[in-house]
Parts: structure tokens; sequence; C-alpha cells
């Protein structure tokens, strides 16, 4: 109810105070939305059930940012339907230039992050760690996504899944400057024939689970398709 002027008004910022606080429904964002925080851990959205704290309203969304914000499962490990940022598009439709920024997402039953069919989109300076109840359910999952690109982000001990998962048809994009430690299968798992794909300048280690029941322990592992592995 906060944002529906703003996106009424034609987009616009909201801002969140610094403090901590319970989120008790799912914040939904709009097209041309800004959600801003105080900083990150300086702003803290604790999740007060087992939903998605900031999730999209509808789909086609395009000019989405989340930004300077913390969100925090709160230890809610045994739900898979507790996740900390989750913006997709159910239709064929893909939404376009969604932006998560300084934004740390921990404790979630399900994803730290799950982008699908987010196009021109970017994950910049964020920190996605200790999510995923059981396998398949990662730090940041990224599913039919073109020319998303990730920069400077962490993305370490998801028990049973890895760091950065990318599925589905993928043209373009790219992972650069990040970490991926200490998660239960890989460090980064690009799958499916992506195309023109970059990993650049990323670090892996220890990324092996054996109670995860499907441990690969690779750091960096692609699929067929065409791309970059350097630095």
């Amino acid at each position: 109810a906060r944002y529906a002027p703003v996106e009424t008004a034609g987009g616009g910022t909201v801002n969140i105070t610094a403090g901590t606080g319970t989120v008790s429904s799912s914040l939904r964002m709009k097209s041309n939305v800004t959600l801003n925080g105080a900083g990150n851990p300086t702003t803290t959205l604790n999740a007060g059930g087992d939903f998605q704290v900031i999730q999209e309203n509808s789909d086609n969304l395009s000019n989405v940012t989340i930004q300077n914000l913390k969100v925090n499962g709160r230890g809610r490990t045994g739900s898979t339907n507790c996740q900390g940022v989750y913006i997709e598009s159910l239709s064929t439709s893909h939404n376009q230039n969604i932006k998560v920024s300084n934004v740390q997402s921990l404790n979630f039953g399900g994803m730290g992050c799950h982008l699908k069919r987010a196009d021109n989109s970017s994950v910049i300076g964020c920190n996605f760690h200790d999510n995923g109840a059981t396998l398949f359910f990662h730090n940041l999952y990224v599913r039919e996504s073109n020319s998303l690109n990730i920069s400077g982000t962490q993305l370490n001990n998801s028990p049973f899944g890895s760091g950065l998962h990318v599925a589905g048809v993928t043209v373009g994009g790219s992972c650069k400057s990040s970490t991926c430690s200490g998660n239960g299968q890989n460090g980064q798992n690009i799958q499916d024939n992506p195309s023109n794909y970059t990993i650049d300048g990323c670090t892996a280690n220890d990324n092996r689970n054996a109670t995860a029941g499907r441990s690969d322990g690779i750091g960096f592992k692609v699929w067929g398709g065409t791309g970059v592995i350097k630095n």
C-alpha cells in the first residue's frame, strides 16, 4: 500500500529508514519503482512467515530496483516457500531491467534470490549466504534470463545448493569478481547450453557437502554451450 501512489504516479523511490522490522506479507514490486533501504545491514527486514519477502506484483515488470538493505529468513530453513528476493515472470514474457544492489539475503529455506525471465538485469555488490533447506535451492538462482550480469557478489554457504545456479535458455550474461565458497554442490553451476556466458575474476573453494546427497564439489561447472572462464 505504501508504494501504490508511487507506481500510480509513473514510478519513484520508496525509502525505508534505518532499523529492523518484521514483514507480515510480501512486499510486491511494480514497474519503475525503487525500494531503497538506508544500507546493509542498517535496514533489516525479517520474514514474518513462510513467504517471499520481496517479490514481483505481476509479469512484465520493467525498471525495478531493490537496494541497500538486508532480508533475513531468521532461520526459517524448514520451508522452501520462504525466500528473500523472488522476481519472476510466469508467462513466456520476460521482465526487463531488474536491479538488485547491496542486498544481503540469508537464512531462507528457499532461495536467497531467485530471478526468472529477467533480461538485461543485474546483481551488484550483494551478499547471499546460508540459504536453501534441501537440494536444488541455492543462494542465487537465475532461470531463462538473458544478459544478466552479476558482479562483486558473495555467494557462500548454501548447505545443499550451489552459490550460483543458472538454468534454462540463457544468452549472454556474466559473473565477475564474485566469490562462491562453502556451498553444498558447486560454486557456480551453469547448465542447459548457455550462449556467450562469461565467468571472470571469480573465486570458488570448498564447495562440497557429502550430506547434500548430490555433491559435485566443482568450482565452476558449465554444461555445454559457449563462453569464457578467465582470471
